[in-house]
């Protein structure tokens, strides 16, 4: 069992590697990507992917206690809680005798600024929840901290292999 972002890609090797290892309790994706549409580069995440999106588990599914018949849940949440809580995922299954294993490739393409994104801001003590910064303008001293996170020797370009890996086309 996987969830992701809607705005999120995977890519095309998670299934074909998942059936080949089908004794596994599952694996986090440990590298990534992030990507805003339109640009020519793309940023590379080596370590950490999973503490930063939510398309980052995959689960056993004899793992998650589900019941016999299950019906639908609109939250989700009485089947597989710590999925609301993707960072904690790897030590609850640790904890319980079945720790997950890092993929081995970089696993999902984190679209930004998609106008679906929620960002979480904090400026001058106040903490501002929006859902992206679309179209937002900012003081220099919220943006500055993020662009961190694009330092351009964390950047490749975009090849056609990525983009076929992981579905990635222009919107």
């Amino acid at each position: 069992v996987m969830l992701f972002d809607a705005d999120d890609c995977v890519s095309r090797r998670i299934a074909h590697f998942i059936k080949t290892h089908p004794g596994s309790n599952g694996w986090y994706v440990n590298k990534g990507y992030k990507y805003h549409d339109g640009n020519r580069l793309i940023y590379v995440i080596r370590n950490g992917f999973s503490k930063i999106s939510g398309s980052c588990n995959i689960v056993n599914c004899n793992l998650l206690n589900l019941p016999k018949n299950p019906e639908y849940d609109r939250g989700y949440g009485y089947y597989i809680p710590y999925f609301l809580d993707h960072e904690k995922v790897k030590s609850i299954l640790l904890e319980r005798g079945t720790p997950m294993e890092p993929l081995p490739f970089p696993g999902v393409v984190a679209i930004t600024e998609t106008g679906e994104n929620l960002v979480i801001c904090n400026y001058e003590n106040r903490f501002y929840m929006m859902k992206s910064f679309k179209g937002l303008h900012f003081p220099e001293n919220i943006i500055a901290p993020l662009r961190q996170h694009f330092k351009i020797f964390n950047c490749c370009l975009l090849t056609q292999s990525i983009r076929d890996e992981f579905g990635l086309y222009d919107l």
